[in-house]
């Protein structure tokens, strides 16, 4: 599974932040063909000593693909591109990944 992992820090105003995600943000990114599924994670800080390259860090989306090829087409597709400008709009920093979901089970 093709994911992307998209991670916002500092978020400097979350009612806001979640108001422009929950309507304008996360509708757009639905509109993408090729997406399939998103998750969005509230984190808190388990460890006391972290990294300042971490620091911060309140919610994590992923963004779930058809294929890698899928992935190709939508980067440039209008519709990826009107979702990365409402993006843009969040309060707080956003960092992005590409992911490879695997599952591991116990046998």
């Amino acid at each position: 599974m093709i994911k992307s992992i998209d991670i916002f820090r500092k978020i400097t105003d979350l009612p806001t932040f979640k108001k422009i995600f929950s309507e304008e943000v996360c509708p757009s990114i639905l509109k993408i063909p090729g997406v399939t599924q998103l998750k969005l994670t509230s984190v808190t800080p388990l460890s006391t000593d972290l990294s300042q390259d971490v620091e911060g860090i309140e919610l994590i989306l992923e963004i779930y693909l058809e294929s890698e090829e899928a992935l190709h087409q939508i980067i440039s597709s209008p519709e990826a591109q009107e979702a990365m400008a409402l993006a843009a709009k969040l309060p707080g920093e956003l960092s992005l990944f590409l992911g490879r979901e695997e599952t591991l089970t116990l046998k």
